[in-house]
């Protein structure tokens, strides 16, 4: 009735596809024919070209002015000229000659020929426009189809992808019971490595304590040796000033000796002399007696008398001397051997005193080695003792774990019960929620028939409305004008029924056999629609199934990783050099699997948000689509309809009432049945969601579960790895302690043993604190720069001290913690000896 079927197709609010767009192409293409063919009989028609007459004077202007300009002023003064002269001509003579090149330019955009050659751009420029909306109508056909068949493909990768997770589910499912199967054997593997693990920290508790020990007895044994070495070397001293004693009585004797004999030889000599001049005398005495015994006779006798007077006066002398030199020579004798005896005396006396010094050291030797062996088997006591309080500890920790667990047990199964009741809840909501979209849908299909009802009634009344048929088609046509305009920004399945309503209402005004046609399309669109909510419920059915492929792949996941830790434990037992790397590395495992498991569990928590946000807008569009689909064809089609009908009664009543009956019938009939279908596929939909929601809340329980087993066996790991690696380092520091402290100073009192095997482990770290600080500290660099001994031990003390620092500040609470440690004896020796060896700047 129009001049043309009104029918819009599904994709025409593309851009591509306006179809306003091609008529106005189209149009706008047969206006611009005759305008081409005006401008070509204009090009016919035009006169001569006269475009050269303009430049041709403007030249011989110039050229006219050029010569004028040489003959009155360059002329008469060229000879001479400067070059100023010159730049002064050329500004004179410039500027009447660009005053006629911009009176040619003027002349030449006046023209005819610049409108005729702007015309001719234009009219390029809408051939290229014309041709360009060809290319783009011919681009957006080829676009549309791609866009089907990419469709086409998506539906077919659709199907495969939907035939692959089936075939993967299937794998999966089976892969659960053998992984079921197979946990009974994890679990006794897990069994047989916990008790490797028990008796590896067993042996690994008990080894610091053996070697502490056995580094006491150690020490012990080595502070008696060096004692008993002291005590040889100042016995080795005093024999050597023994010897040097002696050496020095023996030369005193000698020169005593050397001194007497040479009195003696002296007196000798003098004897002897005496007794030759005696002879001599009385040689002289014999011959002057000879010569003279006449003459001299009581000369004589008187001379013999004198001479035997002084014979005997020097007898007498001499027997005195000889009495006097034999008295020095007993006195000398005399005192020679009372200091000879009294040598020989304390030669005795200190050879009683090294004898009895001796014995002295071998009694001490021999207490030291009853109180070494008596502090070993102290020792061993308190070894043996310590065994026995570790196995009683240990059996105490088993039993408080065997109660921890069954308390876990009893929580879990607590926390588990508390999971019940909300999962029922959830299943109670869900139930709620299903029958409330049940009640939606019949108050839908109450809608529908009230709808079909409506039809029923215009069909009756079209007899009586006939008349004002032609006036409602105008209002129709405008009212479908500003419908398609108001619905074209709406929902696909909106626009789709909206498309399906005005093709009803055009078919039913074309005729009986649009009438025929159209209601089984708007049939089939909402087919379509509820077919597109089927997808979209097998979507969210294959997401819920990737879930739980994602729940089994976390569990496989758990599985590894406790198989991987079962492998870490036997390497435990294989390898004990290893431990500290292990350590590390389970440490490692341990967070991978924290951050695989906080991943999963965010997963697990954004899918079911998803899940539910997608399931509330699924039903709020249903509900909305519906409802608004209802409203429309409410409000939009009885005026419509009622207008219809009053035009077409005084034509064809009896023909419309009778087609309008039994189509009317026959369309109800459908619209019933494909209402009870949605209904029903409804009612299986919310009944799979509350299945599927079901799955979901049991995996996600088991997910939870699992994830809280992980966690508090990893921490209670790391707890006790961490308790054991601060113990380990802090005997160690202690004992380098001890070694740092003999290095400062080599007198160790038998107090400070005795403190530190009554269990003061820090006595000599405060003593080495208490030597660093009287010490400067350029003496302890010198000292660690002289002996490799003492800088190895500081070494070791410093980066055993700092491993301990960084696992303490790793932890939660670990800078409190750290400046605790720093502030503690231990820590004042760190922090003295990194300043001694400048490691720390004061």
């Amino acid at each position: 009735m129009s001049g043309g079927t009104r029918i819009v197709p599904i994709d025409g609010a593309e851009p591509g596809a306006d179809p306003v767009s091609h008529g106005l192409g189209a149009d706008h293409l047969r206006h611009d024919e005759p305008s081409h063919d005006y401008w070509l009989d204009e090009a016919v028609v035009s006169p001569p070209d006269r475009s050269w007459i303009a430049p041709a004077l403007a030249v011989v202007a110039i050229l006219g002015w050029s010569v004028f300009f040489s003959v009155v002023v360059i002329a008469p003064v060229a000879d001479g000229a400067q070059p100023q002269q010159w730049a002064w001509w050329i500004s004179q003579w410039a500027p009447p000659a660009l005053l006629v090149l911009v009176g040619l330019l003027v002349v030449m955009r006046t023209s005819k020929r610049e409108g005729a050659r702007f015309a001719d751009v234009s009219k390029s420029l809408a051939n290229e426009s014309a041709l360009l909306e060809k290319r783009l109508i011919s681009v957006n056909t080829e676009l549309s189809l791609a866009r089907d068949f990419i469709a086409a493909q998506g539906r077919d990768l659709e199907s495969l992808g939907r035939i692959a997770v089936d075939r993967l589910s299937g794998s999966a499912a089976r892969l659960d019971d053998l992984v079921s199967q197979n946990r009974q054997r994890v679990d006794l593997i897990a069994d047989v490595s916990t008790s490797a693990l028990e008796n590896m920290d067993k042996l690994r508790s008990q080894l610091p304590v053996i070697a502490n020990a056995a580094k006491d007895v150690t020490n012990n044994i080595g502070n008696a040796g060096r004692t008993a070495h002291l005590q040889l070397e100042e016995m080795v001293s005093g024999f050597q000033r023994l010897n040097e004693f002696g050496l020095a009585s023996e030369r005193q004797v000698v020169s005593y000796q050397d001194r007497v004999s040479a009195a003696l030889a002296q007196f000798s000599q003098a004897g002897e002399n005496l007794a030759l001049l005696a002879e001599g005398r009385f040689e002289a005495l014999a011959t002057s007696s000879g010569q003279h015994a006449d003459a001299a006779a009581q000369a004589e006798q008187a001379a013999l008398a004198a001479w035997q007077e002084r014979t005997d006066a020097h007898t007498v002398a001499l027997r005195s001397t000889l009495d006097q030199l034999g008295t020095d020579h007993d006195t000398l004798l005399s005192d020679a051997a009372g200091r000879l005896a009294s040598f020989e005396d304390a030669a005795r006396s200190l050879t009683a005193l090294l004898d009895d010094q001796a014995r002295t050291l071998d009694e001490q030797l021999a207490r030291r080695r009853a109180s070494a062996e008596a502090a070993a088997a102290q020792q061993r006591e308190a070894l043996d003792r310590r065994l026995g309080e570790i196995d009683e500890a240990i059996a105490n920790r088993r039993t408080a774990m065997e109660r921890t667990a069954a308390e876990a047990a009893e929580t879990l199964s607590a926390k588990l019960a508390d999971f019940d009741h909300a999962i029922e809840a959830q299943r109670r909501t869900q139930a709620a929620e299903a029958e409330e979209l049940t009640r939606t849908c019949e108050v839908i299909g109450n809608k529908i028939n009230a709808f079909s009802d409506i039809l029923r009634n215009s069909g009756e009344q079209g007899t009586q409305t006939a008349a004002t048929v032609d006036k409602a088609m105008a209002d129709l046509n405008n009212r479908l004008g500003e419908m398609r305009h108001a619905l074209s920004g709406t929902d696909l399945q909106i626009g789709e029924l909206t498309d399906s309503a005005v093709r009803l209402l055009e078919l039913i005004q074309a005729g009986s056999d649009h009438t025929r046609t159209q209601i089984p399309e708007a049939l089939r669109s909402t087919e379509a629609g509820l077919k597109g909510l089927e997808d979209r419920v097998f979507t969210l059915r294959d997401t819920l199934r990737e879930a739980g492929d994602g729940g089994r792949i976390l569990s496989e996941t758990v599985g590894s990783a406790r198989g991987e830790i079962s492998t870490t434990l036997k390497d435990l037992a294989k390898a004990q050099k290893t431990l500290l790397e292990q350590v590390a590395e389970r440490e490692r495992q341990v967070g991978a699997l924290r951050e695989i498991l906080g991943q999963a569990r965010e997963d697990s928590e954004g899918l079911t948000r998803e899940i539910e946000q997608r399931l509330s807008g699924a039903v709020a569009s249903l509900t909305d689509a519906a409802g608004k689909v209802g409203e429309d064809l409410r409000t939009s089609t009885a005026g419509e309809i009622e207008a219809l009908a009053a035009r077409l009664g005084d034509e064809s009543s009896v023909a419309i009432t009778r087609v309008l009956q039994g189509r009317a019938a026959e369309l109800v009939g459908r619209l019933e049945e494909a209402i009870d279908a949605a209904a029903s596929a409804s009612r299986e939909t919310a009944v799979q969601m509350r299945d599927q929601l079901t799955k979901v809340d049991e995996l996600a329980g088991n997910l939870e579960a699992r994830v809280t087993r992980a966690r508090e066996r990893a921490e209670e790991h790391v707890d006790n790895d961490f308790a054991r690696r601060a113990a380990l380092i802090t005997e160690s520091l202690n004992s380098s302690a001890i070694d740092i402290a003999k290095a400062l100073s080599s007198d160790v009192s038998e107090t400070a043993w005795a403190s530190y095997l009554r269990g003061d482990r820090g006595i000599f770290t405060r003593r080495a604190v208490s030597l660093l600080e009287t010490a400067e500290a350029r003496a302890v660099q010198a000292h660690y720069e002289a002996e490799s001994e003492f800088r190895e031990h500081v070494n070791r003390y410093i980066h055993d001290f700092e491993t301990m620092l960084r696992q303490l500040l790793s932890t939660r609470d670990g800078n409190a913690l750290g400046v605790t440690l720093l502030s503690s004896d231990m820590g004042k020796l760190y922090v003295a000896l990194a300043q001694g060896i400048e490691r720390l700047r004061a």
